[in-house]
């Protein structure tokens, strides 16, 4: 089951037309947000075929909602790119990664993911995309209902 529906984030415009009407705009309400949470995980994560290749981090999303992924640092080297994926944890505590919930990133100064995730038990993993040569260290920050 697809839990959280992960997209690049874009920025976007309202268009609104202009006519000869006299009436006022309306107002959009928007619902309230829920509650948020930060985590950070970090961890060293090696070249596949590690076993220490895959580093699952598991977290509860109490309620359905934003949820963003950051990956604040990840190297040496700085500029290297790993993978990070969303997922369910399994039966093992493993992250399950649904396909299209994986993404290659390199470290950022603003979050790099952001999507809506339902609620229950969610995970992120960290993993080496088959670029490394050594042992990288990294730190993810989720945030979410």
């Amino acid at each position: 089951m697809k839990r959280f529906a992960l997209f690049v984030l874009t920025s976007s415009a309202l268009v609104a037309g202009c006519g000869g009407s006299s009436s006022s705009p309306t107002d959009v309400v928007q619902p309230p947000q829920p509650p948020t949470t930060t985590e950070v995980f970090t961890g060293t994560i090696s070249p596949s075929p590690s076993a220490q290749s895959v580093r699952s981090h598991n977290f509860t999303v109490t309620q359905t909602g934003t949820m963003t992924i950051h990956l604040t640092s990840a190297g040496p080297p700085a500029t290297i790119k790993i993978g990070v994926g969303v997922g369910t944890p399994n039966t093992d505590g493993v992250c399950a990664i649904p396909q299209g919930n994986g993404f290659e990133l390199a470290a950022a100064p603003t979050p790099q993911l952001t999507g809506t995730a339902a609620a229950g038990p969610t995970c992120v993993a960290v993993v080496d995309s088959g670029n490394m040569v050594a042992d990288v260290d990294y730190s993810v920050t989720v945030v979410h209902p």
